[in-house]
């Protein structure tokens, strides 16, 4: 599994040396359904479609992305203990 890391740097301004400091992780429909046994990219974008998904990121009109921290919320709070009530 791949997984598009972006950092940012923060340069002292009294020292050369540089710290990394990861931002987000940020991942693909692809990644998601690999995160998530049973999850297929119809289901997840059936999920963007009517509100009920993880939340997401379109910067271009063809390209989806999630970011991880997002997805594993959304998929925690699904957590259930019984069937009974539950909706689908």
């Amino acid at each position: 599994m791949h997984y598009a890391v972006l950092t940012a740097y923060n340069y002292g301004a009294v020292t050369d040396h540089h710290k990394e400091i990861e931002v987000e992780k940020y991942i693909t429909p692809d990644q998601v359904c690999d995160l998530i046994p049973g999850m297929k990219k119809s289901n997840l974008a059936q999920l963007r479609y009517v509100g009920k998904g993880p939340a997401f990121f379109k910067p271009t009109p063809r390209t989806v992305v999630y970011r991880e921290q997002d997805v594993i919320e959304w998929l925690e709070a699904s957590k259930q203990s019984s069937t009974l009530g539950a909706t689908a």
